[in-house]
């Protein structure tokens, strides 16, 4: 967009004036002004005799002074002394100081190419200009602030002037880029909700994260909303939604409650101050919304102060994150199910709930292992809800929310445990992302099954104490950092000692040993595959194992995503997973359950089998599933 010659004339007076280009706003009053007459000559002396101007050009300057600090704002260096010669000159001999400053920009910007302060002027000239072009294309107004924090970066050097490009289209949400995380979410709905009712509406803008978490969003106004997709730091699905402020890059757990705090009516900073305030880091050294915990903290040209921000707050967003699933799949438990109530709905209730409590705190400050404040998030996210079903179950809840708290409070309290032993920094994150796998995996399967029967004595004693650190300790994870070698080997090292940690001694158990093909069986079973079933994540297929003849030979191929729940699963009947290759089995106990979890490349493949084990039994790997002697599962 070209602008005409008066809003180009505005632009160049804010920028003298302001150190910035102009909001709609201002550029519209003045825009105004000058159509009902007022000649630039008047707007400039009204300008330059505003409070805050005046402030950098006080009256008492002299004339030397005066100039020096146009010379440095305008062109970014010192007068020369025939410059400084020829401009005082101009004042001695009656020139305003007002309409001399647009002088000299334009006599800047009219020297050959190479002379100095030329390209400085020039280059904070045009980012003023897109950003008065971006703001009047997308109608959307940028706020003061986040101008004065742009043209701050731009100087003599042309790649600032794309790197201010690239901040104006994120804030006037021409193009919106940026990153989705819990750990970086692959396959995820993004969409600014510009209406501001939470649900993707036509002519929204919306994408699809790539492999590594990435999105970009064209012509992007309202908040950012992120659900669904896989936690790479996990291989799991993430079952909940993130939200950011509008032009956010980074859309993460911390975010989340910063927009929740902008919808209670405080602005982009004063939400990021109440956060910061609220889980104890230093807002005024990062700016949260554009803020990546992880990508910090892993960027090893990253100054010692950046990386331990980035390890401190990714801390903080695990603990966040896990709050926000356990207790709102405990939630869907206590509803009766994802019919009654989805686990997005539950997971904005929790959190609606998490930034009432810390807004209404006398010294907005709380702690996540604080058990009142965890029963408190539970129970009052009942009304947040504003879901029948779960108002219904509000008895239940309330009984089971002192057990919950416990084990929520534990989850935290083993993340604040990781980071305070401190240590490599990628072995720091890899074990916090293991809190995260099993926080967000079985622990909250085992809340969403066991809060339907209103009772989580069984789930505190199995996620808590020496026993939550052993199922810590078994815990596989994803990756953190797509590409990176260095932090891959770690993960790697990480899943090895999980699975050995998972894996009990050989006992002689009468099951089908260990093989790694598709195991034989008998040869009148019924064979049954899993993936026509046409189970999904939210509603797994059931299939009885004692029907029929009771004898099954069950396939399932990874290559499609399948979730079945088999119960009375016996010693003659038998599941092949075919088309494993590379892919990442993860074999679990979930309560008196065995589920196995294939994931590949994201098309995530689940089998539970009900009733198999009892809830001492360690099973972690396929061997030790096998030598149960009740039925065998083949990985090729």
């Amino acid at each position: 967009m070209t602008l005409t010659a008066n809003q180009y004339a505005l632009t160049k007076l804010y920028l003298a004036s302001f150190a910035r280009a102009p909001e709609t706003g201002g550029l519209n009053y003045w825009s105004t002004e000058m159509a009902g007459g007022k000649g630039m000559n008047d707007i400039v002396k009204t300008v330059f005799s505003l409070p805050i101007v005046m402030a950098i050009y006080p009256d008492a300057m002299s004339n030397n002074d005066f100039l020096t600090a146009v010379y440095k704002n305008c062109f970014g260096k010192l007068p020369d002394a025939d410059g400084l010669a020829y401009w005082a000159n101009q004042l001695v001999n009656g020139a305003a100081r007002s309409s001399l400053v647009m002088t000299m920009i334009d006599a800047g910007l009219g020297t050959p190419g190479g002379t100095p302060g030329k390209d400085y002027i020039s280059n904070r000239i045009e980012s003023a200009q897109y950003a008065v072009a971006q703001q009047l294309a997308q109608n959307k107004e940028i706020a003061v602030q986040k101008l004065i924090d742009i043209m701050a970066t731009v100087n003599a050097d042309a790649t600032t002037r794309t790197a201010a490009s690239i901040a104006i289209d994120q804030y006037s949400g021409a193009k919106v880029q940026g990153k989705l995380a819990d750990g970086y979410i692959k396959g995820a709905t993004v969409f600014a909700d510009t209406n501001g009712d939470g649900i993707w509406n036509q002519g929204e803008a919306i994408t699809t994260t790539d492999d590594q978490g990435n999105f970009v969003l064209t012509g992007a106004k309202g908040p950012i909303i992120g659900r669904g997709g896989i936690d790479l730091s996990t291989n799991q699905e993430f079952k909940g939604e993130l939200k950011a402020p509008e032009g956010s890059s980074v859309i993460n757990p911390l975010t989340s409650l910063q927009q929740g705090f902008v919808e209670r009516g405080q602005n982009i900073e004063q939400a990021a101050a109440s956060v910061a305030k609220a889980l104890g880091f230093d807002a005024s050294k990062i700016d949260l919304q554009n803020f990546d915990p992880l990508s910090a903290a892993l960027n090893t040209t990253a100054s010692a102060e950046t990386k331990s921000l980035g390890a401190q707050l990714q801390a903080e967003a695990a603990k966040v994150a896990n709050l926000l699933v356990t207790a709102s799949t405990t939630l869907v438990g206590a509803a009766g199910g994802a019919a009654n109530i989805s686990q997005i709905d539950a997971a904005k209730a929790v959190l609606e709930s998490i930034v009432s409590h810390i807004a209404t705190r006398n010294d907005g400050i709380v702690s996540l292992t604080d058990k009142t404040f965890l029963q408190s998030v539970l129970v009052e996210s009942i009304t947040q809800s504003n879901n029948t079903a779960l108002t219904e179950a509000a008895s239940k809840v309330t009984s089971m929310a002192s057990s919950f708290a416990v084990v929520a409070a534990a989850s935290a309290e083993k993340v604040n445990a990781i980071y305070a032993a401190g240590g490599d920094t990628v072995m720091l994150l890899a074990q916090i992302a293991q809190t995260q796998s099993l926080s967000q995996g079985d622990m909250a399967t085992r809340l969403l099954n066991s809060a339907a029967s209103g009772n989580l004595s069984s789930v505190e004693s199995s996620f808590t104490g020496t026993a939550l650190n052993s199922a810590v300790s078994k815990a596989t994870i994803g990756e953190l950092a797509p590409g990176n070698e260095t932090v891959s080997k770690t993960v790697a090292a990480v899943n090895e000692a999980a699975v050995t940690a998972a894996t009990p001694p050989a006992s002689g158990g009468s099951g089908g040993g260990t093989t790694t093909t598709p195991p034989t069986v008998t040869p009148a079973a019924v064979s049954k595959n899993l993936d026509s079933l046409l189970g999904s994540f939210s509603a797994p297929a059931t299939f009885d194992a004692a029907s029929g003849d009771g004898i099954f030979n069950f396939s399932d191929s990874v290559a499609t995503a399948s979730y079945t729940r088999i119960t009375n699963f016996g010693v003659n009947d038998a599941i092949a997973i075919t088309d494993g290759g590379s892919n990442h089995l993860v074999v679990a106990n979930r309560g008196a359950d065995v589920v196995f979890t294939v994931n590949d490349n994201g098309t995530v493949s689940q089998i539970t089998l009900v009733g198999v084990s009892t809830d001492t039994a360690i099973i972690g790997s396929l061997s030790a599933f096998n030598a149960l002697g009740i039925g065998d599962v083949g990985y090729s």
